[in-house]
């Protein structure tokens, strides 16, 4: 199977409420183009490294509910979480049935979820 990167993706019409929403969306670029142009680029860079690039849509009405549901805040932490999430997903339901995965599925806990929340603020 050929690995494969997350990216987080908005939409143009949520964009600017996105922003408010988050604690950290001032460090986001001000304007939806801003914003999609530094993402094809950093996308195009992925591509050329030949990994599959999986668009993981961050909803102004879902993502709220899905930090709540994992006592999260919204902002960088939980949007990388919830990219390696979408993407284990993704895998997951990738993988043919008939041939077994390379790797275990990580067991999730809120122990585990805090130490990804920590590791995903020291790459930033």
């Amino acid at each position: 199977m050929e690995r494969a990167i997350g990216v987080l993706w908005y939409r143009r019409e949520h964009y600017d409420e996105l922003r408010r929403l988050f604690p950290d969306g001032r460090q986001l670029p001000d304007t939806f183009d801003q914003w999609l142009s530094e993402a094809n680029e950093g996308m195009a860079r992925i591509e050329e490294m030949g990994a599959v690039l999986v668009k993981a849509t961050l909803d102004l009405f879902d993502f709220p509910r899905w930090c709540a549901m994992r006592g999260l805040s919204c902002d960088y932490r939980a949007r990388q979480l919830f990219v390696a999430e979408f993407v284990h997903d993704h895998q997951a339901q990738a993988q043919p049935a008939d041939e077994p995965a390379s790797v275990p599925p990580p067991v999730r806990t809120a122990a585990s979820a805090r130490r990804r929340a920590r590791r995903g603020a020291q790459w930033r």
